[in-house]
């Protein structure tokens, strides 16, 4: 299995019948995974490790509705051995991808019909007007989905698949009932016009919508000629605009640096969910000239920026706010990557900073900034990890020159004692009556510890000592 699992892993001592006459000491292991999605009881020997039994116990809405997906996208899944054609809408081109295929369960279609209808997503974009091509085309009752990539359907089910796939994994972090987010069919357009882009837009309800390709993209002037809805990066970054707009309709579109950090929030929840902070690569890196190359640096001219972004950067506010605010955006979604490697850079780390961002996200109005982002992330932190990690979010924003509005960062106001427990540290005062050195102790147990990062701990205690 991987990716997050939904619940608990269980295991339990049986005894396993090979045949009518033998049985075999085991354990059987019950995994309810995300990845691939079931209640997977797996049977393991105990006296070897042999998978003996392996059953997915879940019932689906549509037993076997499938489809298949590029997962992210091929670039990605090759490893960079296939750079992108000229497009995908030839049958050559199309035999030369059909190795990046993956199949892929569909969940929650709408009973009594057969098109890409679902609990979050909804292909027949209702409410999408002045398409150029129609929309809701994938409709089988068979309910099996599967078209190569010069297929008009074939984006439908990429779509569906990972709109659905997001939104089913920000449930399993606690987003449900009043803190659901656009947990309701949200329509989406496949091939809304012809051109180098996608989009979410806030009419009629919301809708995403996506292009299909051109051939020049000023100022950059090159080609991207590829169906945007081909790469999953770019879906879940428009589906992350309609999560954002369903937690602070408007919020994020209403000040230069909110429209920034709405980008960079996108971009976080792209890296999060593919566990990558390079994104868009497939309709970016055309040419064989990028063959073996994983990801571009993030250019600090807008007019070099084009697509391709990588949240590994040295983006520092105020100095990188531009006025394209993708560009503005690689300040926050950089520092939301660099949260995750403070806090170990693995899955846990990424789920947990992708919770602590998706709960800030209730906290802003109308008029935030960079500022007032900082202070809901650390007061999204206390609330929900009784601020575990301010040490880390208080380096992290100061290494981005990053200010806070409010107490809430980098500790809420406290005593000494109070502090050390919220933030994590030990309280050591060695005998002494000066409660500065029981804080100094722990700064130097944390950093020795390798848990806090030296500059982010001195500066933590250089705050909370002057107070």
């Amino acid at each position: 299995m991987r990716g997050t699992l939904r619940g608990d892993v269980t295991a339990e001592a049986v005894y396993f019948a090979v045949d009518s006459s033998t049985a075999i000491r085991a354990w059987e292991v019950r995994l309810p995974a995300i990845d691939p999605l079931g209640d997977w009881l797996v049977v393991v020997s105990a006296v070897d490790g042999t998978v003996l039994s392996r059953s997915n116990r879940m019932a689906f809405d549509h037993p076997g509705a499938s489809g298949q997906v590029f997962d992210p996208n091929p670039v990605v899944s090759s490893g960079a051995a296939v750079p992108p054609p000229s497009d995908c809408d030839s049958t050559e081109n199309e035999a030369g991808l059909s190795g990046e295929y993956f199949s892929r369960p569909l969940l929650g279609i709408d009973s009594g019909q057969d098109q890409l209808v679902g609990e979050y997503v909804d292909l027949t974009a209702p409410g999408v007007v002045g398409a150029y091509k129609f929309a809701g085309q994938a409709n089988e009752p068979s309910h099996l989905y599967s078209y190569p990539c010069n297929d008009d359907r074939f984006e439908e089910v990429m779509i569906y698949y990972h709109v659905d796939t997001t939104q089913r994994l920000i449930q399993s972090l606690g987003f449900t009932g009043a803190s659901a987010i656009r947990a309701a069919p949200l329509p989406a357009h496949a091939h809304y016009s012809v051109g180098c882009n996608a989009f979410y837009s806030p009419e009629n309800g919301g809708y995403i919508a996506f292009l299909d390709g051109c051939t020049t993209d000023p100022p950059n002037q090159i080609e991207l000629p590829v169906d945007w809805a081909e790469d999953a990066d770019v879906i879940v970054h428009e589906y992350g605009h309609a999560l954002q707009d369903d937690q602070a309709a408007g919020v994020f579109f209403a000040t230069a640096e909110g429209q920034g950090m709405a980008e960079g929030f996108a971009d976080f929840l792209v890296a999060a969910v593919s566990a990558d902070p390079c994104m868009f690569e497939w309709p970016t890196a055309v040419g064989t000239e990028l063959l073996g190359i994983s990801c571009l640096p993030s250019f600090k001219d807008p007019e070099d920026l084009g697509p391709f972004r990588n949240l590994v950067n040295d983006r520092h506010y105020p100095e990188d706010v531009n006025t394209d605010e993708h560009v503005t955006g690689l300040i926050w979604g950089g520092a939301l990557w660099d949260l995750t490697q403070t806090l170990g850079g693995d899955e846990a780390a990424r789920m947990r900073v992708l919770t602590i961002a998706l709960q800030s996200n209730f906290y802003l109005n109308e008029t935030a900034d960079f500022a007032d982002s900082a202070a809901a992330v650390c007061q999204a932190d206390i609330d929900l990890y009784a601020g575990a990690d301010l040490l880390a979010i208080a380096g992290v924003f100061e290494g981005r020159g990053i200010p806070s509005t409010g107490d809430a960062c980098p500790a809420p106001v406290g005593g000494v004692a109070e502090l050390s427990e919220v933030a994590g540290l030990p309280l050591e005062t060695g005998g002494s009556s000066d409660p500065s050195a029981g804080v100094l102790a722990g700064v130097a147990a944390a950093v020795a510890a390798g848990t806090v990062a030296l500059a982010s701990a001195a500066w933590f205690a250089r705050r909370r000592l002057a107070k």
